[in-house]
């Protein structure tokens, strides 16, 4: 039973690594099922054995890759150090997590298919973790140590990560601009934390 269950996971592994290299290639319209056998080296009734269709494939992928950005960010909180510093931390790991070519690469197909098949964008957001990960875990860690005074901590979350990822993450997301140096990610990782404890942190 465990050969059987370790073999379907390595044909699984194997098919969305193909898929993930056809749609960052090809994008999402123009890769077919059949190639993604063919690369995977598999059978295409494999394929629809563990995704029924494109769109439960591409969803996976899309499903993974978040998950892994979010388990590879350590949010853990501190009471003996400065909120500054933690939060620097994690905003740190985040930008380096979205602005990974990996990462960057699956967006833009999803931005690809955003006004063509605006159905296929919002399935993919649905089935995405809702809470924010590793910041959302810091921040009500940080409430329930009476440092911050947050209503809404998920809007709060929101907030946070809109000033990292409206000038880090979205235009290149957008191919608007190139990299961003460290230089100038430190500054505004800097200048987001600042804006976000001078607003919420008890003083």
């Amino acid at each position: 039973m465990t050969s059987d269950q370790t073999y379907s996971q390595r044909k699984r592994a194997a098919i969305l690594n193909a898929a993930a290299e056809e749609f960052r290639s090809n994008g999402y319209r123009e890769t077919s099922m059949d190639r993604i056998a063919e690369v995977a080296q598999v059978s295409k009734r494999t394929v629809y054995k563990h995704f029924p269709s494109k769109d439960d494939l591409y969803r996976a992928i899309t499903h993974e890759l978040v998950l892994q950005e979010h388990y590879s960010i350590d949010g853990s909180y501190n009471q003996q150090q400065s909120l500054r510093s933690q939060l620097i931390h994690i905003a740190t790991q985040e930008v380096a997590a979205f602005s990974s070519d990996t990462y960057l690469s699956n967006m833009r197909v999803l931005l690809g298919e955003a006004f063509r098949s605006p159905e296929i964008v919002q399935k993919v957001f649905q089935d995405l973790p809702v809470n924010g990960g590793a910041f959302f875990e810091w921040i009500n860690a940080a409430m329930d140590d009476g440092r911050l005074q947050i209503e809404d901590p998920r809007l709060a979350t929101q907030q946070l990560l809109s000033l990292l990822k409206g000038i880090l993450f979205w235009p290149q997301a957008m191919s608007m601009q190139g990299a961003v140096s460290m230089k100038a990610q430190t500054t505004v990782i800097a200048s987001a934390v600042d804006m976000f404890l001078d607003h919420y942190e008890v003083r």
